[in-house]
């Protein structure tokens, strides 16, 4: 069984007892909140007979749910099932490889945010789904980003959910669905501010609030020509420049060292 405790200081203590190498837990349909064996074990080598476990769906917690697929002794996790069964963890059990869960990378637009990544912009199966659903929301305080139902993935005009203790934070998207023609995504707040997804990938800081949506919006022709601010900076190895043209016109883009020196030239089109 695994428990949330609450604090009022931060620190650490030692809990002492007996090794556990071998644990069966009788899980209810839907999450389940467990812990471990002594030993770190994969979620791969769980003995699973009735194959009740939804794979992807294992979640620590440190600040805010991070998903793994590895048990730490000592961490509590949640974890969904299909239905009602038991699984054991066994020390002396050797990691599966016949069941994983599905990938979306290469078929949907992805956000990270904290650490948690979502998906939007592709269509999946309700069976599909079920492999990025996400726990009940953590108690107040703590970092937690998901779309409405309680999921890491959606189409578009969705309301995305946000809790955070920050004032702003970190996005970097990674854009592999076109929005279509003089179309772009467009994260939008729940007082209206909007943040463009420009180019293939990226990163942006949003203010927070309590929820937004991502949709398609008609892409807004730039009034002056502009050169942003490269990100991430400092870079190793690459950086991203991103430019705007109110109209089309031929583009060069040559770097230089800060005493004028030529290096190379990145981009030059008509």
């Amino acid at each position: 069984t695994g428990y949330w405790l609450r604090f009022v200081d931060a620190g650490t203590t030692a809990i002492y007892g007996a090794p556990i190498n071998e644990l069966t837990i009788n899980m209810i349909e839907d999450w389940n909140l467990i812990s471990c064996i002594s030993e770190e074990t994969s979620v791969y080598s769980i003995i699973d007979p009735g194959n009740i476990i939804i794979l992807g769906t294992l979640f620590g917690f440190n600040g805010g749910y991070i998903q793994t697929d590895m048990l730490v002794p000592g961490e509590g996790y949640w974890i969904r099932t299909y239905e009602t069964g038991t699984i054991t963890l066994n020390n002396a059990a050797l990691a599966k490889t016949t069941r994983r869960n599905p990938s979306l990378k290469g078929k949907a637009n992805s956000l990270k945010m904290n650490g948690m990544t979502l998906y939007f912009g592709s269509e999946v199966s309700e069976q599909e789904r079920l492999h990025y659903s996400l726990p009940p929301k953590p108690p107040s305080g703590a970092f937690d980003v998901r779309f409405k139902g309680d999921t890491r993935i959606a189409m578009n005009n969705t309301a995305l959910e946000v809790m955070s203790p920050y004032k702003s934070i970190t996005v970097n998207y990674d854009i592999v669905l076109n929005a279509g023609e003089n179309m772009n995504w467009v994260l939008t707040s729940a007082g209206g501010r909007e943040y463009v997804f420009e180019g293939k990938e990226g990163e942006i800081t949003i203010r927070t609030e309590g929820s937004f949506t991502i949709d398609r919006k008609m892409a807004i022709i730039p009034s002056a020509y502009t050169l942003k601010q490269n990100h991430p900076n400092p870079f190793n190895p690459t950086t991203t420049l991103t430019y705007n043209l109110p109209n089309n016109n031929h583009v060069t883009l040559i770097i230089y060292d800060p005493i004028g020196r030529y290096i190379n030239q990145i981009i030059n089109i008509n």
